[in-house]
């Protein structure tokens, strides 16, 4: 089990991010008190899986047809 803060560190993004993962149910986790202790087999999971880079392009708001 390891702190957010070293499941950041071991994933390079933010706690608030480890937060988010933790919330979407990408990363395994269990709440002791107010702390969250992250399961390390998903964050090496995580880590080896394929991601695409970037943010999702913004959908146009101008009309393709003027």
């Amino acid at each position: 089990m390891l702190t957010t803060a070293e499941a950041a560190a071991a994933l390079n993004v933010s706690r608030r991010r480890i937060n988010e993962l933790i919330k979407l149910g990408t990363l395994k986790a269990t709440r002791f008190g107010n702390a969250w202790q992250v399961d390390q087999e998903s964050v090496k999971a995580y880590k080896n899986s394929p991601r695409k880079a970037g943010r999702k392009p913004k959908k146009s708001s101008i009309s393709a047809s003027k």
